[in-house]
């Protein structure tokens, strides 16, 4: 008997040693991505010997590690089959924390896989049990994924009450980053709702928390969202102050997802102000940021943006192909948000095609998905689609219908022009039943009316002739003179006035093409290089050389081109201020010729520019110095700036009589015909073009450089063509004039 018990000991031991390497197993298989070989060869082993030992607990842990390993490989439905799995079998064990664990992934899948109603079943599973056991780490980010599966859906009131669980529960276990996402959410849930308010508070909230862990990817999305609120409320400059501060943080976090979305932002700024170019030059960059990453929702998003544009542009057969493009990833996907705004999208098409039947389809099949996730915002547009198509059928008790629950489902003051319409076809319905009886009414209504209008308006006409007659007979000749010496004098003043208003409206409009250099051309730039000198900052032990080198001329290039635009501007700035005369001297041509190229070495080394020179060395100017300078160093830097890389720029001077003839001729991207009129026969500036390596400017350098042409004396000529290149040549006095 002794012996049987040390038998069953022994064996109890070894067994035990065996459960212990299994959880040794599950410890080392955290240790690994979970969507790495290392890590299903960790699960696989753990349910070989699990099932050889019969060890249900270990069975169970390995079906959990084979749920999650498919889930990161979108393998969904054998992750839901493993989850079931592992559930099943925590059941027989009763392990209640671990039920509701896996009742929690299991929803995480379904929601990937776009089954939402399933995945929001297996969330509210998971919070029951995970309640009864205060198991708040797991109540905390299944609330954030429950809240957001209800957002997808529409169901906007739940999505807010899961969300604040979160919240409640993600204090409790101190994930404060997690809270940073739960407040972005919150704040989208109020401005579905228009409350932008209450919308801002959240957002703000969140940037708080992102900002505090360099949360870069999630400061882009919510300063795009805070712009978003901007653009609602009709302040298009604090949006796009808010996608600038975004873009600059979604460069810096390298994520393609990030910088599609603001492209995107961008696109829909442009699109309110109708800008529809502008907004389809946007969409189709965010579209190829979401290409690369192949992200579903990124693309649904904005072919159903693109579409809308050619809507708005009356490019019809465009529109429908991008949200019929859109409408098939959202059904495929079981966006039901999505389904019925395309929906309703394709009935406006079709009101505009005159295809009245597919219209009111579409309209109806939207109207059915927003009052099964009650969503009005679309509602109330489905109801207007259909109002307007039985108007054009002249159906005006159905038209009027829907009118009239367009109304009820905007919840709020519906705009004049509808209103009018609607009392218009109120009238009109009613007309049609007692026409007889009205029309007498408004005859005699419109008979008594005009009687009293004729009569007020004729004694009203005796009044002031009356008075007229009276007024003209008392004056007197002196009187007469006297206001023609007033009249006289307020002419003069008139003129004086409108001349001052002339000068004023020139120096306003001056200043504001100032404050929009400062405010957007001297301050972006430093976006960049904030940016590649935080990357060489934390990461430069981990760059390679030519990486190293590659951000260094990024900085530089930045820098120089500051620069340049910060010289430009002093120079301009004082130049308007203290109207700066000419100081002519005898200087040689070649020197300064080798001064600007001095100037501008760096990039011209970067793009690989060679400058062919053809200088007459015993030419020699009588101008301005300083000027003449800063002219040949904004022509130089301009040549290099459109010139491709590797290219050519011939410099050339020749001496005629009293005058020298200078040309810098570059073989770059050329300019319009109507840019080159513009500058020559327009004295104010305009925003310069992006060079062939994205080089920004701010277009002084070329008024600056005419105006102090002209005032030495010379003269400037342009002959370019697109794509084939530019040459300028100037004209300024010699030495010997």
């Amino acid at each position: 008997m002794v012996v049987t018990i040390y038998i069953n000991l022994l064996i109890s031991g070894v067994v035990s040693a065996q459960y212990s390497q299994i959880d040794s197993l599950i410890q080392i298989a955290s240790k690994f991505d979970q969507d790495s070989p290392e890590y299903l060869d960790n699960a696989q082993k753990i349910r070989t010997q699990s099932d050889h030992l019969n060890y249900t607990q270990g069975i169970a842990k390995g079906n959990m590690l084979f749920g999650e390993y498919f889930r990161e490989t979108k393998n969904f439905d054998s992750s839901a089959y493993y989850y079931q799995q592992a559930i099943d079998l925590f059941t027989k064990l009763n392990d209640e924390p671990k039920i509701g664990l896996a009742y929690s992934k299991l929803g995480n899948v379904f929601e990937n896989s776009h089954q939402r109603i399933k995945a929001i079943e297996a969330y509210n599973k998971s919070i029951a049990i995970d309640k009864k056991h205060n198991e708040y780490e797991t109540l905390s980010y299944t609330y954030v994924n429950k809240g957001y599966c209800c957002w997808k859906l529409g169901m906007y009131d739940s999505a807010e009450v899961a969300y604040l669980n979160a919240v409640e529960f993600s204090d409790l276990v101190g994930a404060e980053r997690r809270k940073g996402i739960i407040y972005n959410n919150v704040a989208i849930l109020y401005y579905n709702w228009a409350q932008y308010e209450s919308a801002i508070n959240y957002y703000r909230m969140s940037l708080e928390i992102r900002k505090k862990y360099n949360d870069f990817k999630g400061l882009a999305l919510v300063y795009n969202n805070i712009g978003r609120v901007h653009i609602d409320i009709g302040q298009y400059n604090q949006a796009n102050i808010n996608f600038s501060n975004a873009m600059s943080y979604a460069i810096l976090s390298q994520d393609n997802a990030a910088i599609g979305y603001t492209n995107n932002s961008f696109g829909i700024l442009h699109f309110r102000q109708e800008h529809f170019d502008s907004a389809l030059y946007y969409y189709n960059k965010s579209l190829k940021n979401y290409n690369e990453d192949d992200n579903y929702e990124g693309l649904l998003l904005n072919y159903k943006d693109i579409g809308d544009t050619f809507l708005e542009l009356n490019k019809t057969e465009f529109a429908e192909e991008y949200i019929k493009r859109s409408l098939m990833l959202a059904e495929k996907g079981n966006y039901l948000l999505s389904i019925a705004e395309n929906n309703m999208l394709l009935g406006k098409l079709a009101l505009t095609k005159k295809e009245y039947k597919s219209a009111i389809e579409r309209s109806e099949k939207a109207l059915e998905i927003c009052q099964q996730i009650k969503n009005q915002n679309i509602a109330k547009d489905a109801h207007l689609v259909i109002a307007k198509t039985y108007e054009a059928l002249s159906d005006l008790d159905k038209a009027l219908k829907h009118y009239k629950q367009f109304l009820t489902a905007s919840h709020e003051v519906i705009n004049t022009e509808t209103a009018k319409k609607i009392i218009e076809m109120e009238k009109t319905t009613e007309a049609a039943k007692n026409r007889s009886k009205l029309q007498e009414q408004q005859l005699a209504i419109e008979r008594q009316k005009i009687y009293t209008i004729v009569l007020i308006i004729f004694i009203f006409s005796l009044i002031i002739l009356s008075v007229s007659l009276f007024v003209y007979y008392r004056k007197t000749k002196k009187v007469n003179v006297l206001l023609q010496e007033k009249n006289e004098q307020i002419h003069s003043q008139a003129a004086e006035i409108h001349n001052k208003n002339i000068e004023l409206k020139n120096l306003v409009d001056t200043k504001n093409k100032l404050f929009s250099i400062i405010a957007h051309d001297l301050k972006n730039p430093f976006f960049s290089i904030l940016g590649y000198s935080q990357i060489l900052k934390n990461d430069y032990l981990s760059l390679t050389e030519n990486e190293k080198v590659q951000f260094i001329d990024e900085i530089s290039v930045s820098l120089h081109n500051t620069y340049q635009m910060l010289e430009n501007l002093l120079h301009w700035s004082k130049k308007q201020i203290e109207s700066i005369e000419p100081h002519p001297t005898e200087f040689s041509l070649n020197n300064i010729i080798q001064t600007a190229l001095k100037h501008i070495k760096v990039l011209s080394e970067i793009k690989s520019i060679r400058f062919n020179l053809s200088i007459p060395e015993h030419i020699k100017m009588f101008a301005d110095q300083d000027m003449t300078e800063i002219v040949f160093r904004n022509l130089v830097t301009n040549a290099v700036k459109f010139s491709y890389e590797s290219g050519e720029i011939n410099i050339s001077a020749r001496q005629s009589n009293n005058s020298v003839f200078i040309s810098i001729e570059d073989f770059g991207i050329g300019m319009k015909k109507e840019t080159i009129k513009d500058f020559l026969d327009n004295s104010s500036f305009n925003r310069s073009r992006t060079g062939t390596q994205g080089e920004k400017g701010t277009g002084l350098g070329l008024v600056l450089t005419k105006e102090f042409i002209e005032e030495n004396g010379g003269d400037i000529s342009i002959i370019s063509k697109l794509n084939k290149g530019t040459k300028i040549t100037i004209k300024l006095p010699a030495a010997n004039s």
